[in-house]
C-alpha cells in the first residue's frame, strides 16, 4: 500500500475550501410538479394556480412573457402556491420560476382552453388504437394530418397509490404525426367550440 506525501499547504488549502463550502447557505431546492413543464397549456383569461416546493421561507417569483407576475413564500412544510393572471389565447410564451439561487424556465407555453379528460380504457385508448383488432376509423389520416403547435396533450402515466401524491409522471407533447398516435383518441375528438 502506497502512502501519499502531500505538502501541509495542500492539506490546509483543502480543509479551508471544505470549510468555505460548508458555510454557504443551503440551496432553495426549488421544484415544480411535472405538469409545469415545457409545452404546457394554461387556461386563458383567468388566474391560474401554480405551485411547487422549496426550502421553507424561500421567496418564489413567477413571471410570464405576457406581462404577468406573482410571488409567494414557501410555507413551513416546504410548499408554495400562487395565482398568475393570464390573458387571451396565444403564445408561445416563457414562464420564469425564480428562487434566490435557482431559476426554472418553462418554454413554449400556450394560453387557451384546457380540457381534463379522465376515464378508463375508453379514455386511455390511443388514437392509433390497439391493433390489429381494436383500431380507430380514419386514425391513420388523422395522425398524418395532426401537425398543430396549438394542440398539446399531457398524459399521466398510470400509478396506484393508497395515499395522495404530490406529483405524477407525464409530459406535455405538441400534436404532430410523430406523437399524436399515442394521444387519447376520445380527447383528440372532443368537440371544438
Amino acid at each position: 500500500m502506497k502512502t501519499l506525501n502531500l505538502p501541509v499547504s495542500v492539506f490546509i488549502f483543502s480543509f479551508f475550501m471544505l470549510s468555505l463550502t460548508g458555510c454557504k447557505p443551503s440551496k432553495s431546492n426549488l421544484e415544480l410538479p411535472s405538469v409545469f413543464s415545457d409545452n404546457i397549456v394554461l387556461q386563458q383569461n383567468t388566474d391560474v394556480v401554480i405551485w411547487g416546493k422549496a426550502r421553507p421561507g424561500t421567496e418564489i417569483k413567477v413571471s410570464a412573457d405576457w406581462g404577468s407576475s406573482s410571488s409567494a413564500t414557501t410555507a413551513g412544510d416546504g410548499n408554495w402556491q400562487l395565482k398568475l393572471a393570464t390573458t387571451k389565447a396565444g403564445g408561445p410564451y416563457n414562464l420564469s420560476v425564480v428562487a434566490p439561487d435557482t431559476s426554472i424556465i418553462i418554454k413554449n407555453a400556450m394560453l387557451g382552453e384546457v380540457w381534463l379528460a379522465s376515464g378508463q380504457s375508453n379514455m386511455e385508448m390511443p388514437l392509433s388504437g390497439w391493433p390489429p383488432n381494436d383500431t380507430i376509423l380514419h386514425s391513420a389520416e388523422v395522425i398524418a394530418n395532426s401537425e398543430n403547435p396549438e394542440i398539446r396533450m399531457f398524459t399521466v402515466t398510470r400509478k396506484t397509490s393508497a395515499e395522495p401524491l404530490d406529483d405524477v409522471t407525464g409530459k406535455w407533447e405538441v400534436a404532430s404525426p410523430e406523437n399524436a398516435g399515442h394521444f387519447s383518441a376520445t380527447a383528440t375528438f372532443l368537440p371544438k367550440s
